[in-house]
């Protein structure tokens, strides 16, 4: 409480600060015509991703999870530890961060002004994006948070965005994309026709991407008249120690050591690869040899399946970002024939070789 506290402050002194240099003397980086964009007015929820009453998403999960996204070897060493770390349970969800706060099932209202545009979703995460025609502060400058912190500028009815800064912590945003605090992210905003806003994100990453990590996705509008409701959340870490009141400490930004994958020749990775199909079950699962690293996609949630990439632990030994563990069985003329698949939970099944 005390921590979001602090930062809640932080952002407001942020809206009343003096603007940096202005990005180019006599461009304007504010709306032209404030009334003119009253079509952001409303309550936004990102398309696909409506839930039923259990809260899991009906069709898709959220586009910033990052399995899709162009991880470097250390990336995706990470990725695994920060899953491995959401397994636990080890975390208290108080919001999202930033970008995931985006492409959540948590609905998001725009507040557009002449010097900043608000975004606010119903976890209190917020984006204050100031268009005064600000710089970013040097990086030594900078106030780290999961939200970073961003300029941006209009351009008619099209808000363009660089955000910078942003800290990933495993226990605010679990299970999703663990970039580095040197990500940039460069994004657009358009209302594309009338209830509906387009987003495209270029993510650039040189810590832990080898290319730049495109998302795009779409909010629509649902006519409502209730705005967000800020209720509280629990993440009250405050403890009563040496007669006063403090914060209990705790390791906020590190992630578990995994173990490391075992290099694999080519030829071993291809003879891994194929469709294996569990007969009692049904459950297909393919696998892929390519850019060096073995792929599986298999299901997931409801009729959904997911493509992730697998860390070798020997030659019919490999384990997955979620804690699956492959064993492959090679036949006696050295074929592979099945794989025998053992679930985080410790249940099992075993997929044979078959078509594709």
């Amino acid at each position: 409480m005390i921590r979001t506290a602090l930062l809640a402050s932080a952002a407001a002194l942020a809206l009343f600060a003096a603007p940096a240099m202005a990005q180019d003397a006599g461009h304007s980086c504010a709306p032209a015509d404030p009334a003119a964009l009253d079509a952001w007015q409303g309550v936004w929820l990102p398309e696909g991703l409506d839930t039923d009453i259990s809260g899991r998403f009906l069709s898709r999960g959220s586009k910033f999870v990052g399995f899709d996204a162009p991880w470097n070897e250390a990336g995706w060493e990470r990725v695994r530890a920060n899953l491995a770390l959401f397994g636990t349970g080890e975390y208290r969800v108080i919001g999202f961060g930033f970008p995931a706060m985006l492409d959540t099932a948590g609905e998001l209202s725009f507040y557009v002004g002449h010097n900043q545009t608000v975004i606010l979703n119903v976890y209190r995460d917020v984006q204050v994006i100031h268009t005064d025609g600000r710089e970013h502060v040097p990086a030594d400058e900078a106030f780290p948070s999961t939200w970073g912190s961003s300029v941006g500028c209009w351009e008619g009815d099209t808000l363009t965005i660089d955000t910078r800064y942003m800290q990933f912590d495993p226990t605010f945003s679990p299970g999703h994309a663990p970039l580095s605090d040197q990500a940039r992210f460069d994004w657009t905003l358009r209302v594309v026709e009338p209830g509906k806003i387009a987003m495209r994100m270029s993510i650039t990453d040189p810590v832990y991407l080898d290319a730049p990590w495109v998302v795009e996705n779409t909010m629509l509008r649902y006519d409502s008249a209730e705005s967000l409701l800020l209720d509280g959340s629990n993440n009250d870490r405050t403890v009563f120690e040496d007669g006063s009141h403090t914060i209990a400490a705790g390791d906020r930004t590190g992630l578990p050591d995994m173990p490391e994958p075992v290099p694999m020749e080519a030829a071993e990775l291809a003879s891994l690869a194929g469709h294996y199909v569990d007969e009692a079950s049904g459950a297909a699962f393919t696998f892929e040899a390519r850019d060096g690293r073995l792929w599986v996609t298999m299901p997931m949630l409801a009729e959904r399946s997911t493509t992730t990439p697998l860390f070798p632990q020997s030659a019919s030994r490999a384990v997955g970002l979620i804690g699956h563990v492959f064993d492959f069985d090679a036949t006696g003329g050295g074929e592979v024939a099945r794989v025998q698949i053992t679930r985080p939970d410790g249940t099992q099944l075993t997929a044979e070789r078959a078509a594709p």
